[in-house]
């Protein structure tokens, strides 16, 4: 899959260079959020728990990658639209 970039976003999802494996709390966070997710539409605590994903991700000291999270989510069930409008948020 190639890297999926926007204007003004460095394919980067939040953190800062460096490795970009995830880590198995963003995987778990991950995996938590679409779990709960109402996919039809997102209630406020969908956002939160995906936003307490992105705390966890900019706290580290590597950078998850747009082409390292867009297949979790899809993989979780989402589709790459509804993952999109997540990770570009």
């Amino acid at each position: 899959m190639g890297r999926l970039t926007r204007p003004g976003c460095d394919g980067r999802f939040a953190g800062s260079k460096g490795d970009t494996d995830m880590d198995a709390t963003g995987r778990d966070m991950l995996h938590k959020f679409v779990g709960a997710l109402n996919k039809g539409a997102p209630h406020p605590l969908d956002w939160q728990r995906f936003y307490d994903f992105t705390i966890h991700a900019h706290g580290l000291k590597r950078a998850y990658r747009v082409d390292e999270v867009l297949p979790i989510l899809t993989k979780e069930g989402l589709t790459g639209e509804e993952a999109r409008r997540f990770i570009y948020a």
